[in-house]
């Protein structure tokens, strides 16, 4: 029930998001003792013949559900992810928030990129590079647009003349609120790089969430572009 009020609570602006997390952690693992507890009267009911464990059982899967809301929030790669919150596949030369800062308020975490974390980000996240394709300009836009709206995402600022795109996104569930900026660059004749930078306006720590998006979004969009070029 804790945890279901946490969510809840949050949503409705009612509790901090720090508040809510650890009200989230506890509800979870308040759960795993009872389920455990539940479990081991199940076996103890069919070893000694006891009565009906139906009761346990229900209590077994009422259980589950905090933990299964926990897992979905932050799962077992996000308990072991780097206390980042601000992720660029150009690690030196970010692509720069030109509508995130005037979306942000007090207690959120600044858009300037702490250059320092780019060390730590190549060794967890060595993965996250730029894209690179040789399709125009326009193209290129039209296929990130497409990607970013096939995503449900909340475009802020979308200019193809200056290589940029921003949006917001509501994390499931708790419907956390991250920034995204997008920026196509040349570095010749249909010789484009495509960067991504995803960013957590609240926390210490985004349990690996802004890294998984750059991974997942990358793929759609060389899918899009894929398409594109079919045609």
């Amino acid at each position: 029930m804790a945890t279901i009020c946490s969510v809840v609570l949050f949503r409705f602006d009612l509790i901090s998001w720090g508040l809510s997390i650890r009200i989230l952690a506890v509800g979870a693992l308040l759960c795993i003792a009872a389920l455990i507890l539940a479990l081991l009267y199940f076996l103890t009911a069919i070893i000694f013949r006891l009565r009906s464990p139906g009761d346990r059982l229900v209590l077994a899967f009422i259980c589950a559900v905090p933990m299964a809301i926990f897992q979905q929030v932050v799962g077992i790669e996000g308990l072991k992810a780097p206390y980042l919150v601000d992720i660029s596949t150009d690690i030196t030369d970010p692509p720069i928030y030109l509508q995130a800062a005037n979306l942000r308020g007090p207690g959120h975490n600044s858009t300037e990129y702490n250059l320092a974390n780019g060390t730590l980000q190549a060794h967890r996240y060595p993965d996250i590079v730029s894209l690179n394709t040789d399709q125009s300009m326009r193209s290129t836009f039209r296929a990130l647009r497409n990607a970013a709206v096939s995503e449900g995402w909340t475009i802020t600022y979308d200019d193809w003349s200056t290589g940029k795109l921003e949006a917001v996104v509501l994390t499931p569930i708790m419907g956390f609120e991250d920034d995204i900026v997008l920026r196509v660059t040349a570095a010749g004749e249909n010789n484009l790089t495509v960067d991504m930078r995803s960013s957590s306006r609240q926390g210490f720590g985004d349990m690996g969430r802004n890294a998984r998006r750059i991974e997942g979004f990358l793929t759609i969009l060389q899918d899009q572009l894929g398409k594109q070029q079919g045609h």
